[in-house]
């Protein structure tokens, strides 16, 4: 690949910038890749799953954040022979969108690991964009900027959003948590950071265009329609191929968002936005479930297994960090548990002013929401935008019968 160099060393591939390729002997360049593939230090480690992790690691005294991918099970290591590694499918997305000149983190190395033939694992490197924040946290804590750089910013997002899809970039999951903001007031820049479901295309279609807008329109409360509206009308006029002025536009993402918030719900989709980075996943003695950062997963498991099955709801005392939290479990049978989360969740993306619950948490039989007493009192007292009313009644009626079990 143009400006790259590609090394091999016995089972290992590797391809490096060639700007660092030199910076150090080959049995060096070998020694740290098999290093990241055998090792790695506990606090180092962003996020850790079964089949990735994400970690920080200085290469060459340039901070890096590295993606780690494990191709577990035979058909995925067949897969691997006939198709591109999870490493090598980011590292070439994330290098097409450099050279179309979308602000990236340039990748700085891409290795693979082979065993008996195979793919075993994979792994990328993307340095550091230093002195940046999350678009998220652009419009979604109001004190990281102000309300005209607010302005400014989602014009520019608009018509990034057209240069990406004009250069045949599909994120399928296109969302602000993409993307970082640089905080040089002189030089603020867009950064597209998220290649893992980046496919790229000779063109995306006036459909596909539609439901990645819809996608991105998941944000709730917090994107205000000023916002909303400043966007599309940058991206219009950065993509006038696409049908329809602002108006038409706004209201044929509506409608695509609706329908996307209601294939969520049917699939029981818990994540969003609004956990994003501020929940963890509770996979832990049989119990599965999100908690707000700050609580113990098994602090968590001992307090809900104390609860008899006979108590519909039980007040708990649990430690979030420093502060000692009241908080209010109300038990349901485990799946109703999580369908009561991807309501309120859901309602919440769709703009209605709740609040999530602290803490999921499912065993085999039961399940339990679990937050502040006063958070869950008021849900039923929040004002509920008419289309929503329309749009989802029978969750709507699903929420009311959850309250009355307290009640």
């Amino acid at each position: 690949m143009e400006g790259y160099t590609t090394k091999h060393f016995r089972n290992l591939k590797v391809l490096i910038q060639d700007d660092h390729v030199s910076a150090c002997s080959d049995t060096l360049w070998e020694d740290v890749c098999r290093r990241f593939f055998n090792e790695m230090s506990s606090d180092s480690i962003m996020k850790q799953g079964t089949y990735k992790i994400i970690f920080r690691a200085d290469v060459q005294d340039t901070p890096c954040i590295l993606k780690r991918y494990k191709n577990r099970g035979l058909a995925k290591r067949v897969k691997s022979i006939i198709s591109a590694s999870k490493a090598q499918q980011e590292f070439k997305a994330a290098v097409y969108v450099a050279q179309q000149g979308i602000p990236t983190a340039v990748p700085l190395f891409m290795a693979e690991l082979h065993k008996k033939g195979f793919v075993a694992e994979s792994l990328v490197a993307l340095p550091l964009l230093r002195n940046t924040y999350e678009l998220r946290d652009v419009f979604f804590k109001k004190e990281t900027v102000s309300a005209s750089e607010r302005n400014r910013i989602a014009a520019d997002f608009g018509r990034l959003t057209a240069r990406i899809f004009h250069s045949g970039v599909f994120q399928n999951d296109y969302s602000l948590n993409n993307f970082l903001v640089s905080a040089d007031a002189e030089d603020c820049r867009i950064y597209f950071i998220d290649f893992e479901r980046v496919r790229i295309r000779a063109q995306i279609s006036e459909a596909q265009k539609l439901e990645l807008l819809a996608k991105l329109n998941r944000v709730g409360r917090f994107v205000s329609l000023t916002q909303r509206f400043r966007f599309l009308k940058n991206y219009l006029a950065a993509d006038p191929g696409i049908a329809g002025g602002v108006k038409e536009l706004a209201g044929k993402i509506q409608r695509k968002t609706i329908a996307l918030l209601k294939r969520d719900l049917a699939r029981g989709r818990l994540t969003s936005l609004y956990t994003h980075g501020s929940y963890d996943r509770i996979k832990l003695r049989g119990y599965t479930g999100l908690y707000k950062k700050g609580y113990n997963p098994d602090t968590i498991i001992q307090q809900v297994e104390k609860i008899p099955d006979s108590r519909l709801t039980v007040d708990v005392t649990m430690p979030c960090g420093d502060v000692e939290n009241l908080l209010q479990a109300v038990q349901l049978q485990a799946r109703d548990a999580e369908k009561i989360w991807s309501i309120i969740s859901t309602l919440t993306i769709a703009g209605v002013p709740l609040e999530l619950p602290h803490i999921l948490v499912e065993g085999d039989k039961r399940g339990f929401i679990i937050m502040p007493a006063p958070a869950l009192s008021t849900i039923g007292e929040v004002q509920i935008p008419a289309i929503i009313t329309r749009e989802f009644q029978e969750e709507l009626s699903e929420l009311e019968k959850f309250l009355l079990k307290f009640q």
